[in-house]
């Protein structure tokens, strides 16, 4: 479970400290992060490139597989090009 709180003061060595500016507490299981409204957003914008933008390895993997073919099939290609033979034709001008 995560709980995120907004605050303005907390309990630090057992006296309440006021804060300036907006901070926010987040709370897991396993412990808590109290970051600054700015800190907080780097660490979204992080946690999103994380898990959405960055290509997983299973992603690069398919993407490499896709290239090798695609070089392969260029490969196929440019062969049946240099088997044909090659044809003149002439022109009057």
């Amino acid at each position: 479970m995560i709980r995120v709180k907004e605050m303005d003061k907390m309990t630090l060595l057992g006296e309440e400290v006021k804060l300036g500016g907006k901070w926010i507490k987040i709370e897991t299981e396993y412990g808590a992060l109290i970051l600054t409204e700015g800190q907080a957003r780097e660490l979204c914008i992080g946690l999103e490139r994380t898990l959405y933008c960055e290509p997983t390895y299973d992603d690069l993997a398919d993407e490499v597989i896709a290239l090798v073919q695609k070089v392969e099939d260029l490969e196929s290609e440019l062969e049946g090009y240099r088997e044909e033979p090659i044809r003149y034709v002439t022109v009057r001008i």
